[in-house]
């Protein structure tokens, strides 16, 4: 690619970083082509610069001006350019926007696009914001990221911190039933257009949500980054992209960033980079960023709380009792909602406008806490192919949520709504499950919510043929169960089966 063509491409494409908040890497990559020009380019290359920082220079930060002023006052002096120079310099001065002021439930993260702009990745630094809503009938809590993502894996990922952040409090003595009537909903409020990328937002917003729940500031100079196991082990970040965060770090005057202890230990960089701090796992990385006297301070106020609000959850006779010693398996076909997906309209197609919230078997572990759990799903070629989502499903709750996990590929039915196929594989793997758990008694929770109605409708008539001893629940999706008091799961009450 020549030097022109790459300047073309380059102005082409700068509005990325610019969207996602990096402003920098725009002006580093046109300061970089800008001796490899002739003068009529470098005269476009300066028109473009001042029209940049005219936009975006009055909501820069102090550090980020100063590394802008560095990369303009390097540039080769020329006769006949200098007054375009100095105009630019001059776009930079006067007083820097404060910070905005640290809030409860906010915490930085640090973000890095995939995509290539100019030589390597850029960077991003976003405030997570995460808030706490309440149901008070204690059941059927989901996490929400508001955000768009192409990638799954980045709304498990919010998914995965959120939950962790509600473990460690139920680990430290919070009441679990009162910890779940809370959902906990995210969002970037600067982070409009971009699409957020990459896993590695599980810390912070662990963080964000455990000073959403104990009302605690995180440090407003300090970010996080790290990708998150539901267990609470955080993950190695990519070499290449942990330095274009560290990067964007540096750029906007952080102090401390704390990161996953398997980073370690990090290349040298050129500038002036933040003090790293390194955690290995959930616990340590919130003892480092709130201190460990005032989290256990903030800690023994939530318990205290959470006991005093104490609300009962799980079985019992609103949910049907569970003989003792029993083995509850969960019985649950795999569906477009899983583990995460958004709300249909009227054509049975996801609401673009609406974003994706935890789909129903995730939130009927978490509810429901079954020993096993059976994924039946589809393997037709197509549409009708859900191994992949079974598999999303499978490592999310293997990594840590909870109960252990049977995959079954149900290659037998090659049309979901035919009744002759199902109930033949159900009887199937109703004697093959049997088998494997008894002794003890086994107990089935089923999930009538994912699947085709001839799916639900083929349990129920192996409950009335006496072969399925359990219980039947729905889950209702987000925006049907806003309602103080409305949980989003429930026991089916049917006449027969109650």
């Amino acid at each position: 690619m020549s030097a022109s063509e790459r300047l073309r491409w380059l102005l082409g494409e700068m509005e990325h970083p610019i969207r996602a908040g990096n402003v920098l890497a725009p002006v580093r990559e046109l300061c970089a082509v800008y001796p490899t020009v002739g003068r009529p380019r470098r005269r476009e290359i300066l028109a473009n610069l001042h029209a940049l920082l005219g936009r975006h220079g009055p909501g820069m930060g102090e550090a980020e001006r100063r590394r802008a002023r560095e990369a303009i006052e390097a540039l080769p002096r020329e006769t006949g350019l200098e007054a375009d120079r100095d105009r630019l310099l001059s776009s930079l001065e006067g007083e820097a926007l404060p910070p905005p002021p640290a809030l409860p439930g906010h915490a930085n993260l640090l973000l890095a696009s995939t995509q290539l702009y100019g030589r390597t990745f850029f960077g991003s630094l976003q405030t997570l914001e995460v808030r706490l809503e309440r149901n008070d009938k204690g059941s059927g809590v989901e996490h929400h990221l508001l955000a768009q993502a192409d990638d799954a894996r980045v709304m498990a990922a919010f998914h995965v911190g959120a939950v962790v952040a509600q473990e460690f409090l139920i680990r430290n003595g919070a009441d679990r039933g009162w910890v779940n009537t809370f959902r906990l909903v995210g969002r970037f409020p600067e982070l409009r257009e971009e699409k957020l990328q990459g896993t590695s937002l599980g810390l912070g917003a662990a963080l964000a949500s455990l000073s959403s729940y104990l009302e605690e500031l995180l440090p407003a100079e300090w970010a996080f980054v790290g990708e998150m196991e539901p267990c609470g082990r955080l993950r190695r970040v990519d070499r290449e992209l942990l330095m274009a965060k560290l990067e964007v770090a540096s750029d906007k005057g952080l102090s401390v960033v704390i990161l996953p202890r398997a980073c370690f230990p990090v290349p040298r960089a050129s500038g002036r980079i933040p003090k790293l701090l390194p955690a290995a796992d959930f616990p340590e990385a919130a003892d480092r960023a709130f201190g460990k006297k005032r989290l256990a301070a903030a800690l023994a106020r939530l318990v205290s709380q959470s006991r005093r609000e104490k609300l009962r959850i799980g079985f019992g006779p609103e949910m049907g009792e569970v003989p003792k010693d029993a083995v509850r398996i969960l019985l649950t076909w795999v569906g477009r909602s899983d583990p995460f997906g958004g709300w249909l309209d009227r054509e049975r197609e996801v609401i673009r406008q609406v974003n994706n919230e935890e789909g129903p078997i995730l939130t009927l572990c978490r509810e429901l806490s079954p020993d096993w759990v059976y994924l039946f799903h589809t393997v037709q070629r197509g549409d009708n192919d859900f191994s992949d989502k079974a598999e999303q499903v499978k490592r999310l709750l293997e990594s840590g949520l909870g109960p252990r996990v049977q995959m079954v590929p149900m290659k037998s039915v090659a049309n979901p709504t035919d009744y002759r196929q199902l109930l033949t594989a159900y009887r199937r793997q109703e004697e093959a499950i049997r088998k494997r758990h008894s002794p003890p008694e086994v107990f089935f929770l089923v999930n009538t919510t994912t699947g085709t109605p001839q799916m639900h409708a083929t349990f129920l008539l192996m409950w009335l043929q006496g072969r399925l001893n359990g219980l039947f629940f729905q889950v209702l999706e987000g925006r049907f169960a806003r309602r103080r008091g409305v949980p989003r799961v429930h026991q089916v009450a049917l006449p027969g089966l109650e």
